[in-house]
Order: structure tokens, then C-alpha cells, then sequence
């Protein structure tokens, strides 16, 4: 198994904490960090997708049941 992790720089705490745990899996799974904070083409394609996939949408109705 591989996961792929991208974070920009430390700029969230939690990336410092993430970073720490996945180093303790190395062993167990193939792990790939991408700072990509100096990489701006791939941060701005990141960032999309990630807008694209954290959408929020609208609860399902109740109506009819």
C-alpha cells in the first residue's frame, strides 16, 4: 500500500503532529511526503481539488417518508 501525503510547509500544527505519526508506519506502508509550499503549480492544483472534494452539500430532504 502507498499514501501519498501533501502538506504546505508547517504552516498547520497538525502537519508537524501527522508528519511524526506517519514516520512510525514506514516500516508497514510506503509513505511519500510533498512539501509542496515551494512548488506552486502542484499547490495550486492541490488546493483545487481539495476545495472540490470538501464541498458541502445539501442534506437529503425528509420529505416523503
Amino acid at each position: 500500500m502507498v499514501l501519498d501525503f501533501y502538506y504546505f510547509s508547517y504552516q498547520c500544527p497538525l502537519n508537524d503532529n501527522m508528519i511524526r505519526l506517519l514516520n512510525e508506519y514506514r516500516d508497514k506502508i510506503d509513505i511519500n511526503l510533498y512539501d509542496i509550499s515551494n512548488n506552486h503549480l502542484l499547490a495550486g492544483e492541490y488546493i483545487l481539488r481539495r476545495s472540490l472534494f470538501c464541498q458541502r452539500y445539501p442534506e437529503p430532504s425528509s420529505k416523503g417518508r
